[in-house]
């Protein structure tokens, strides 16, 4: 027969060892929660970046750049959204007559809660992180390119 303080103490290290576990996949990707929620499609606005969302993915300006996201873009439980897509930096000056964009591959990270986003763009193959916007649902937004 166990005492008390027996069992208090397995309860206790049975606690530890479950948080120890829980700390070390801190880098796992997590499992999201619930059904994929399709972000509202739509123009998505705000200082120096425009997100179009469309059913299929969506289209991205900046003041020096655009890009795109090909596929579908859905959050989880808790607003999040990760895609893939690309994207072109623009400069200013004469571009060579059919001179082709150079496409370089994107990630694009955001979260969404009610009718404003965080997106934040990253290169996939150096991990220059290109920015962070914060975008509202609906709002126009006048871009200044360096065209």
């Amino acid at each position: 027969m166990r005492s008390a303080t027996g069992t208090m103490i397995s309860i206790a290290g049975g606690l530890a060892l479950a948080g120890a576990l829980a700390a070390s996949c801190g880098n796992a990707p997590t499992i999201p929660q619930g059904r994929p929620e399709p972000v509202e499609p739509g123009l998505w606005g705000g200082q120096q970046a425009r997100l179009t969302v469309t059913a299929n993915g969506g289209t991205v300006e900046y003041d020096c750049g655009h890009g795109g996201i090909d596929q579908p873009i859905a959050t989880d439980a808790d607003g999040r959204f990760v895609a893939t897509g690309w994207h072109v930096q623009e400069q200013g000056g004469a571009v060579r007559e059919g001179a082709a964009d150079q496409k370089l591959a994107a990630r694009y990270v955001g979260r969404v809660r009610n009718d404003d986003m965080t997106l934040s763009v990253e290169l996939t193959e150096s991990g220059t992180k290109l920015g962070t916007f914060s975008l509202e649902h609906g709002k126009p937004v006048r871009l200044v390119k360096c065209r």
